[in-house]
């Protein structure tokens, strides 16, 4: 049976800010707007002229990394699993997937009416060379596929794909790079990284396009699905400068773009609209929860004490401008273990953050090393430095300049304030929260955590949401994190182009645009 509902698609680090001096640090995620809104010529020749702070640096799938640049693959490229803008998965060149009941071999049919654009068929030939090739390359992604031993053609059109582990996620991830399917004949040319041959909605347009400047696709006539074509070609503009995509907005040369929350005002009250999306969260940090080098961090006492420490409302009003919602969980909305009332579960107070310091028997306080960078507005820092000191507890920044992640990854700080999204629940347990998490930099073993990340792993669908719920509970009562809120990922459209937000995703998908009339 197809499944129907997931936990969503794949997301990932991005140390961007929450307002305008961090965006425009790390702009590859964000773009500047503004200016008065025009009917846009685009629209009116079915071309869709979209703004983009990313360009691809090829066509192979080893090379796609974030959020921005999947659109520019999606055009080219169908993947096995499509996800809708609300996260809901549904059939694209996979027509059906199923579990067998160990968890450990992932039966998928497949569409028999494709063939690439070099007329070569679409079969269980090709999703064997595309995933065995994926899974050993040294893609941004290829570590979702890592549980992958064997990928077995059942048929000209079905594959079994075994599994040394479950991963419950697998679905989800053949919504992205890992799933997105390049011809046979393609797959080890050097011609890929400016060629791609692919089944997808459009096709690459060589003369039209300008390597660093516009990317053109035209309509691929013989798709197989006309519903998903809604253009007769869209292009990328690709932006170095954020004044560049701000002037282009302005005078109706693109006709979408992302923004940042300082322009959001302006560009709303010009006549564009503001679509909002949720992907990452704001706080503190806590790698350190043993111990180790800070003995504080290591009593769930004093982890919960900094969370009622910080007034994360007056940071999101402050400095956020109010561009998102106040929370303190990691998981996202979309999440199934997402539950309402923990995002409120470390209301501001002072009063019971000494409380808790005291009973934990440091009267005395501590001292708390953490990272500065320019990549964050500095008021941050100032005011969550002022408000430890409210509590006693005393704040040492060591500015790290460009070496953030490095020196995070490298376990130099006990915490941090930091920027992280919000992806698929098994996602964000590997990223987060098991002992050899990507980002548990201290490698802090919790047996607890443990036991329920194994049932989210290896139950039932209903027996997995119920254990990511628990964990979720178990990972806000044990105050690993001190969350601040979600932040909004602004994207303006004009009057001629409507867009859905994609979940999971800065970026919406290729195929969520559409003419406004």
């Amino acid at each position: 049976m197809t499944p129907t509902t997931s936990s969503r698609s794949r997301g990932h680090l991005r140390v961007l800010g929450a307002v305008a001096a961090a965006s425009a640090a790390v702009l590859i995620l964000s773009a500047c707007a503004g200016g008065s809104a025009q009917t846009s010529t685009a629209a009116a020749s079915s071309t869709l002229n979209l703004g983009s702070t990313a360009q691809p640096v090829g066509y192979d799938t080893d090379s796609l990394q974030s959020a921005n640049y999947l659109p520019y693959f999606q055009a080219v490229y169908d993947s096995l699993v499509r996800m809708e803008p609300d996260g809901t998965l549904v059939p694209m060149l996979a027509t059906d997937w199923a579990f067998s009941d160990d968890r450990l071999t992932l039966t998928m049919k497949l569409r028999d009416d494709v063939t690439f654009t070099d007329k070569t068929p679409f079969d269980g030939e090709a999703v064997k060379a595309n995933l065995d090739r994926y899974r050993v390359s040294t893609a941004p992604d290829a570590s979702f596929l890592k549980d992958i031993t064997e990928v077995e053609v059942v048929g000209e059109h079905e594959v079994a794909i075994h599994l040394s582990a479950p991963n419950p996620a697998l679905p989800t991830y053949f919504t992205r790079a890992p799933g997105l399917m390049i011809s046979p004949t393609a797959l080890d040319q050097e011609s890929l990284k400016t060629e791609p041959i692919g089944s997808g909605p459009y096709v690459l347009d060589q003369d039209q396009t300008v390597i660093g400047s516009k990317y053109v696709y035209t309509r691929n006539d013989d798709y197989w699905d006309p519903d998903l074509v809604k253009y007769d070609s869209i292009v990328f503009n690709y932006f170095a400068d954020p004044n560049a995509s701000l002037n282009a907005l302005r005078s109706g040369q693109i006709d979408a773009a992302p923004i940042l929350v300082p322009d959001a005002s302006v560009v709303e009250g010009a006549g564009f609209t503001i679509n909002e999306t949720q992907f990452d969260w704001l706080g503190l940090t806590f790698f350190d929860r043993a111990g180790a080098v800070v003995p504080a961090l290591g009593d769930v006492r004093v982890r919960q004490a900094l969370n009622y420490a910080v007034d994360g409302d007056e940071i999101l009003a402050a400095i956020g401008e109010d561009r998102g919602t106040s929370t303190t969980q990691i998981f996202s909305k979309d999440s199934a273990g997402f539950m309402e009332d923990l995002d409120d579960a470390y209301p501001y107070d002072p009063d019971k953050a000494r409380e808790l310091l005291d009973e934990a028997g440091y009267v005395d306080r501590f001292t708390l090393s953490m990272p500065t960078t320019a990549f964050f507005d500095q008021a941050i820092y100032a005011t969550v430095k002022q408000q430890l000191a409210d509590v006693g507890v005393t704040v040492e920044y060591t500015d790290v300049g460009q070496d953030l992640i490095a020196d995070l990854k490298a376990a130099e700080f006990p915490a941090t304030v930091m920027q992280f999204a919000q992806p698929i629940d098994w996602q964000l347990i590997n990223e987060y929260l098991t002992t050899g998490a990507s980002w548990n930099v201290f490698k802090v073993d919790d047996p607890t955590a443990n036991e329920i990340i194994a049932r989210v792993q290896t139950g039932t669908d209903e027996e997995s949401a119920a254990a990511t719920v628990e964990l979720n509970e178990y990972v806000v009562e044990q105050a690993w994190f001190a969350p601040w809120y979600r932040i909004d990922s602004l994207y303006a459209t004009d009057a001629d182009t409507t867009v859905q937000m994609q979940a999971n995703n800065v970026a919406p998908y290729i195929y969520n645009y559409a003419p406004a009339s």
